[in-house]
């Protein structure tokens, strides 16, 4: 019974070559090791002191970074130490639903992932009206708004693959042990009717 469900089309992509639980493990283990970076960074920068204090300054008044950023290469990298945080917990939670076959510990991606696409959304819509509001405004500032808006429509696309992924790989690991929880019913109503 497993092998029809592991076998079934809708839980292949890549014009039916990777299982769609394959993706959600390397997406787990591309953002375990991303989000372990993030966190790393911050313990040498914030803790460890290990940047000349002068060329962080320099950093930050970076205009040209500020530029290809969209004027967010300044934001501070404590803003991304809580979600990093999560992140960790959240692709460690796939990784261990995927070798366990436990369902439910896909749901906190899901819930991740859902917040993350109605805010970026906010984002989009906001700074739409800002454009819109502003006909004024400088070529530098719509140049910021217009890569602002570009860098947010690709984490937008990125959200969305991720959970479609990652719920078809949930949908899937529910299937699964559904049917094997049908099966351990049956075969143990099977070995009750033997011993009598």
């Amino acid at each position: 019974m497993a092998d029809q469900i592991s076998d079934d089309p809708k839980y292949y992509c890549c014009c039916g070559k990777i299982h769609v639980k394959t993706v959600a493990v390397v997406i787990a283990w591309i953002r375990l090791a991303l989000a372990l970076f993030v966190i790393g960074s911050f313990i040498l920068l914030k803790i460890g002191g290990l940047v000349d204090p002068e060329v962080a300054k320099q950093l930050e008044n970076n205009d040209e970074m500020k530029e290809a950023f969209g004027g967010m290469y300044n934001v501070p990298i404590l803003w991304y130490l809580p979600e990093s945080v999560i992140l960790v917990i959240i692709s460690l939670l796939v990784i261990y639903g995927d070798r366990k076959k436990k369902a439910w510990a896909y749901i906190p991606t899901l819930v991740f992932e859902a917040i993350r696409l109605v805010i970026s959304l906010i984002a989009i819509i906001f700074l739409i009206w800002i454009a819109l509001l502003r006909d004024g405004s400088s070529a530098s500032e719509r140049k910021r708004v217009s890569s602002a808006l570009t860098l947010l429509s690709f984490l937008v696309s990125i959200t969305v693959l991720v959970l479609i992924f990652t719920l078809r790989a949930y949908q899937y690991m529910r299937e699964i042990t559904r049917n094997q929880s049908e099966i351990n019913v049956e075969e143990s109503k099977r070995l009750n009717v033997s011993n009598v």
